[in-house]
């Protein structure tokens, strides 16, 4: 298990960890520096919530995905991108809603350089809201969310 240290809350528990853990047991306790970029952890909680999509709506992580690179994610890069935006348009958007999906399996949005950590935030922000109004409730894991999101 790892436990990230980020205030005295989360201190206290790992405390708490080590005290009830059986001694019987031949466990290992190391601590070390949190190499993981902001970045790193937007992505690893934007394939989380995939899944938790794909898996609530019945549809698939690979359909939500797409999904979510199209209608959330194409729009912020666009916006921000002008360059992006004319490929996008060129290549893109003369296809059909159902080809666009597919094409999303293999057209850049949610990497660098074409998102940020800013824009990447912004798309997270959009899928929670997406999965929201699905009655869908995305979970949250306190330490990767409020690093992810930057709080």
């Amino acid at each position: 298990m790892i436990i990230r240290l980020h205030n005295e809350t989360s201190q206290q528990h790992a405390i708490q960890m080590i005290v009830d853990a059986p001694l019987d047991k031949n466990l290992l306790v190391e601590i070390r520096q949190d190499t993981e970029t902001r970045s790193d952890k937007q992505n690893r909680l934007m394939h989380e919530w995939y899944a938790e999509l794909g898996k609530a709506t019945g549809n698939g992580t690979q359909y939500e995905t797409h999904l979510c690179k199209l209608r959330y994610g194409v729009p912020i890069v666009r916006r921000e991108n002008p360059d992006y935006c004319q490929q996008y348009d060129k290549f893109i958007k003369p296809h059909a809603y159902e080809d666009k999906l597919e094409m999303m399996e293999f057209w850049p949005v949610t990497r660098r350089p074409f998102m940020d950590t800013k824009m990447m935030t912004e798309y997270l922000e959009a899928i929670d809201r997406h999965a929201a109004e699905q009655g869908i409730v995305l979970t949250h894991p306190d330490d990767l969310y409020m690093e992810a999101m930057g709080i």
